[in-house]
C-alpha cells in the first residue's frame, strides 16, 4: 500500500467515487485495499496534518511511533466526547439510564449483526 502511495499516475482527473458495473463485482470483490491507493491519497494526510513518517515503518512498529498514537488517540478521545455528549441527551434519569443500556445489550446479543438472515430468526 505504501508503494502506492508512491506511484505517480500523471491523472489529473482522478475520480472520488468508485463506480463499478454490476458484472464487475466479483473483480470488486477480489480487490486489495492498495488497488485504490495511488499518490493523491497522500492528499487525505496533508489535508489534515497527519505525519506520515509512519508509513515508511513495518505496521507492527507503528504503536511506537508518537505520531501514529497522536491520530488514535485522538480518534479514542472523540468517541468518549461523543458519547458523553450523547448519554445526557437521552434521558437525565439514571434508572432509564440502565434500562436502555440492559436493553441494547440484551438486543446486541441476540441481533449480532444486521444480516437480514439474523434479524428474520427472531420473528
Amino acid at each position: 500500500m505504501v508503494d502506492s502511495l508512491k506511484i505517480e499516475d500523471g491523472n489529473e482527473n482522478i475520480i472520488k467515487r468508485y463506480i463499478t458495473p454490476m458484472n464487475n463485482l466479483t473483480l470488486l470483490k477480489s480487490s486489495q485495499i492498495s488497488d485504490f491507493i495511488n499518490s493523491s491519497s497522500m492528499k487525505f494526510f496533508e489535508r489534515f496534518n497527519i505525519a506520515t513518517d509512519f508509513l515508511n515503518q513495518n505496521p507492527e512498529e507503528w504503536y511506537k511511533n508518537v505520531n501514529y498514537q497522536k491520530v488514535v488517540n485522538d480518534a479514542a478521545e472523540r468517541g468518549v466526547k461523543l458519547i458523553t455528549d450523547f448519554n445526557d441527551k437521552i434521558t437525565k434519569d439514571e434508572e432509564q439510564k440502565q434500562f436502555l443500556m440492559q436493553t441494547v445489550y440484551d438486543y446486541r446479543h441476540k441481533y449480532p449483526d444486521a444480516k437480514r438472515s439474523t434479524l428474520s430468526e427472531h420473528i
